[in-house]
């Protein structure tokens, strides 16, 4: 946020009465929870506002039970920032078939931050009956205990139409008020410019913080006139969230789905802008990354294959070998 680091906004938001308030008022009014994501140790985490890791309600723990589980939530939450970046205010399905609300927190100078997403908790669909037949026709495929999951289903909170509209308002209110934290320590820090040592090591924007800028960028171009301008942006945003962690399991449906454009239209949105098929570049990328994982000899080639992306050890070979000419053993054997 500027010449502000998350850490030091995040730890404004904490003692903030205005963001306690907020989540007063979510809670007493919609029986939901305000939440900060923001990236910590290459993984995209969940904060209360009071700075601590939030407990994931039961739902979330049994998805993540299995390791296909704990990637979709991987691929969520880095596609609920993307959504929430990208078109503002948005309700995001995840992978399990439950809901959020999520939007780009602003900055000191009230655009969209570069770090920070306001998130909901978690919630069910209204009609509960359909909404666990979406979660069950999702979860099959996961590897999940699916008794267990339907007890934590009905754990989750749902929302009236009324409810809903108060918590798309508070989770908006909530983004506005970072930028309102942000702006207070931004003016203090110009009237004491002494004190601003310690904020200079948060040195120069890293790829997540580039990724939500050009996330803003193309968001705020209108869509008559400028949509090859538009096209460009996405395309190499995608590029580059592919780029920065190929083992995500990313798929046109998805990422069309946060960008709120047709699979179609995105997938001829990349090709114009890059040359080549989205699936082709994420193929590419993740044997780059293989190839560096290969260099590891503490790690076996099934463990590498799972890591780079590649839904199990065979099909990873296959590809290696289309694009390299051996074996991702012999590639290792000819370092």
């Amino acid at each position: 946020m500027e010449n502000l680091s998350t850490d030091q906004v995040m730890a404004a938001v904490s003692r903030s009465p205005l963001i306690k308030a907020i989540e007063n008022a979510a809670h007493d009014l919609a029986g939901m929870r305000i939440l900060f994501m923001l990236r910590q140790n290459d993984d995209i985490v969940k904060l209360s506002p009071d700075g601590s890791e939030m407990n994931l309600p039961a739902f979330c723990r049994v998805l993540r039970g299995s390791r296909t589980g704990m990637r979709g939530c991987a691929t969520c939450r880095a596609l609920v920032g993307f959504g929430a970046c990208y078109r503002g205010l948005t309700e995001y399905c995840c992978h399990g078939g439950v809901h959020v609300i999520a939007a780009a927190a602003l900055s000191a100078s009230g655009e969209t931050s570069r770090s920070i997403v306001v998130s909901s908790s978690a919630f069910a669909a209204e009609d509960r009956e359909a909404g666990w037949a979406a979660v069950l026709a999702r979860a099959t495929d996961e590897g999940v205990n699916l008794r267990d999951l339907h007890h934590a289903y009905g754990e989750l909170p749902s929302l009236t139409p009324t409810n809903l509209a108060v918590t798309r308002a508070l989770v908006q209110v909530a983004a506005a008020a970072v930028g309102e934290i942000a702006r207070g320590m931004a003016t203090a820090a110009e009237a004491a410019p002494s004190s601003q040592a310690s904020g200079d090591a948060a040195g120069s924007p890293c790829l997540e913080q580039r990724l939500t800028a050009a996330l803003f960028v193309a968001r705020d171009v209108p869509d008559t006139g400028t949509v090859g301008r538009r096209g460009a942006v996405l395309a190499e945003l995608v590029k580059e969230l592919v780029t920065q962690d190929p083992g995500i399991p990313f798929t046109v449906a998805k990422i069309a789905a946060a960008a709120r454009v047709t699979p179609n239209h995105f997938s001829m949105l990349f090709r114009k802008h890059t040359g080549g098929t989205f699936q082709e570049f994420l193929t590419d990328r993740r044997i780059a990354h293989a190839k560096l994982l290969l260099r590891d000899l503490s790690l076996n080639v099934a463990d590498i294959a799972q890591r780079a992306g590649f839904p199990d050890a065979g099909y990873f070979a296959r590809r290696f070998r289309e694009r390299t000419g051996m074996t991702p053993s012999q590639w290792r054997d000819a370092l």
